[in-house]
């Protein structure tokens, strides 16, 4: 199937010609200490990650035009030989999480590799709105959903707990939601007494921009 004098190019190289690999290679086998290998290194070219499990197969096979490739014809049959099967079966695994035997590639053809790509494909998409769907959920989770009740005015906030007698007396600082209200549930688990201290950009002097700056600032009060 393959047009004549046509480069193929397989893992990065061009075929050789046979006469050429056998001139070579007299010339360092007529040397007694001699430890050869011979390729011939093709032009990279870029390989898009747009390109499906169809084209991708296509392109290390060497063939342009997929439409006029016969769809129930085997890759064997198309003149896939062990340097393409090993290349299709590694490119395969890497970029597309797919693993197949080397008889499983071997008995491919176009149309399941077609079958194949819609599966990606397919499946791709709903990965996608998968971890869409989680990070908006992992957001509604971080700002709570804060309403504008919990907002109070202070800095020094007493938060009800469960207090009981010889306790010490614990400080909280809230993130970047910066009020009180987000400790709430926390804070009825404790024993001891807890005041949060809100240090909203109200509350604090630009100049705070540490921990202990912020703990100087505020346990005055």
């Amino acid at each position: 199937m393959q047009e004549e004098n046509k480069e193929l190019v397989i893992g990065g190289t061009l075929q050789q010609g046979i006469f050429s690999c056998l001139d070579t290679l007299e010339i360092f086998l007529l040397q007694e200490r001699a430890i050869v290998s011979s390729m011939v290194v093709a032009e990279k070219a870029k390989v898009g990650g747009t390109m499906n499990i169809l084209e991708t197969v296509a392109h290390i096979m060497g063939l342009k035009n997929i439409k006029v490739v016969p769809s129930n014809i085997s890759l064997t049959e198309m003149g896939m030989d062990s340097m393409m099967a090993v290349e299709i079966k590694q490119t395969l695994e890497r970029d597309f999480d797919t693993f197949l035997t080397a008889q499983d590639i071997r008995n491919l053809t176009f149309a399941a590799l077609q079958q194949m790509s819609i599966t990606t494909k397919r499946e791709k998409i709903h990965d996608t709105n998968k971890t869409d769907a989680n990070n908006l959920e992992d957001l509604y989770i971080m700002i709570q959903k804060m309403k504008d009740s919990d907002f109070v005015s202070g800095i020094a906030i007493e938060l009800n707990t469960k207090k009981e007698v010889n306790r010490g007396h614990i400080f909280l600082l809230p993130g970047i939601d910066g009020c009180a209200a987000v400790y709430m549930s926390l804070a009825s688990r404790f024993k001891s007494s807890v005041t949060c201290l809100q240090y909203g950009v109200p509350n604090i002097p630009n100049e705070c921009h540490s921990v202990m700056k912020s703990a100087a600032y505020l346990l005055p009060v």
